[in-house]
């Protein structure tokens, strides 16, 4: 609120002018409530301010939410057992607060939304992960949205956020357009028959990117410096030095040039290590050699010493570290290093091993496995040329996560369409 003060003169009487925000619903009222204390001569509007009223209807709907999801609770009692009455009374008050969920929602998408989020439904489906701390991200992101953990008997959904959903979530799912995946693998949701017109939406970075580049960097770099070396010689408190290694020598792979391949690429080349690139299609990045598909695969393996598999795991890349390929890096001969950040399943074990103890491979950073956890009794935890750690590489961050998929949704509700939309899954290629 803001106002101004004309004093009065011989030439005319004083006035004043106020300019206030009020909701709309009480703008004819104020005129009247002035006028006990002043006479208005005039007064016009402007645009109307819906911030109150629009967070007024959120506030609503997620109260009314609450209750009708504590009345479905009510229903599903099997302890305190309520009479045939009292679940006559529930089932008439669940129908009367979804009505009234119903008459909110309509005029909020006609009058103060145009991305038709309010009254949209959006399902949290997390295997193995608490779904409450993204619901409630979710709601700051996108208010007026019902937003809700999935149970067997919730309403189906719009859009749903997931990870590793059971078919039985899909199958409930018939007019699911969306389905964000709240990691960067998508090979889980893949396996699944899917609903009819639904598309599968993964992260395209979401700050997980840098993560990848720091492991990466970390593993070729402790590889590289034979930083081991230097620890086991500290266990036996052993003052000794290594010979300095070329660079040069230490030409690195990357295997996959997506979203998080190009960014470790990038971070490889800014220290001064040769680069290669291996991807599907072309890529042109700067600092790294470029190969492109199958024909070119072989030379791309013997350009390479240190191998970093960031593929995505499709039916064609499945097993695609194994004797043969593994074989043929650093030329064919021994030395070569494996780092494998994608899937467990991208890695004959085995073959892995075999190599290692024979002298072909000196070494491997694993961060992922084709079964995980990693079993206790598993021969990578003791094999001493195998660094291990618990699929830490890049995790996903929740807030940076929320921020990208409420824009998604978003843009899609604005009219933008899935094929114009950032990280869709192809689901012929699987990525």
């Amino acid at each position: 609120m803001s106002s101004s003060l004309l004093p009065e003169t011989p030439q005319q009487p004083g006035s004043a002018q106020l300019e206030m925000r009020v909701l709309p619903a009480d703008v004819d009222k104020l005129p009247g409530g002035l006028s006990g204390v002043a006479t208005v001569v005039s007064h016009t509007t402007t645009s109307e301010d819906k911030t109150a009223e629009v967070i007024d209807v959120e506030a609503r709907i997620r109260n009314r939410t609450e209750f009708r999801d504590s009345l479905r609770v009510m229903l599903g009692d099997t302890v305190t057992k309520p009479t045939m009455a009292d679940l006559m009374a529930i089932q008439r008050t669940l129908s009367d607060t979804q009505a009234e969920l119903d008459a909110i929602a309509t005029p909020c998408r006609a009058q103060g939304d145009p991305t038709k989020i309010c009254g949209m439904q959006i399902t949290v489906c997390l295997t193995n992960n608490r779904p409450e701390p993204w619901i409630d991200g979710l709601r700051a992101a996108l208010p007026g949205a019902q937003i809700a953990a999935w149970t067997a008997d919730a309403p189906a959904a719009d859009h749903a956020v997931v990870w590793e959903p059971p078919q039985a979530f899909l199958d409930q799912q018939p007019r699911l357009r969306g389905i964000f995946n709240i990691g960067a693998g998508v090979d889980a949701l893949m396996k699944l028959k899917l609903p009819p017109h639904a598309h599968i939406v993964r992260l395209d970075d979401a700050g997980m990117s840098v993560q990848m580049a720091e492991y990466v960097c970390h593993a070729l770099i402790r590889h590289f410096r034979e930083f081991d070396s230097y620890d086991e010689g500290a266990r036996a408190h052993r003052w000794a030095y290594r010979k300095p290694r070329s660079r040069a020598d230490f030409p690195v792979g990357v295997m996959g040039l997506g979203v998080l391949g190009e960014r470790v690429a990038r971070a490889v080349a800014h220290f001064d290590f040769p680069v290669n690139g291996w991807s599907r299609s072309p890529k042109s990045i700067e600092g790294v050699r470029g190969f492109v598909g199958a024909e070119q695969f072989d030379a791309f393996l013997a350009a390479s010493r240190v191998l970093v598999c960031l593929l995505p795991l499709t039916p064609q890349t499945r097993g695609v570290m194994r004797r043969e390929t593994l074989c043929q890096l650093n030329g064919g001969q021994p030395g070569g290093y494996v780092i494998n950040v994608a899937r467990g399943a991208h890695l004959v074990e085995a073959d892995l091993i075999a190599l290692l103890d024979e002298g072909q491979l000196a070494g491997a950073a694993l961060d992922v496995f084709d079964n995980e956890p990693l079993a206790p009794t598993h021969a990578f935890w003791s094999h001493p040329k195998i660094s291990v750690t618990p699929h830490v590489s890049a995790r996903t961050l929740r807030d940076e996560s929320i921020a990208q998929i409420a824009a998604k949704i978003r843009a899609i509700e604005a009219g933008t369409g899935f094929d114009r939309l950032p990280g869709v899954v192809d689901a012929q290629r699987g990525y």
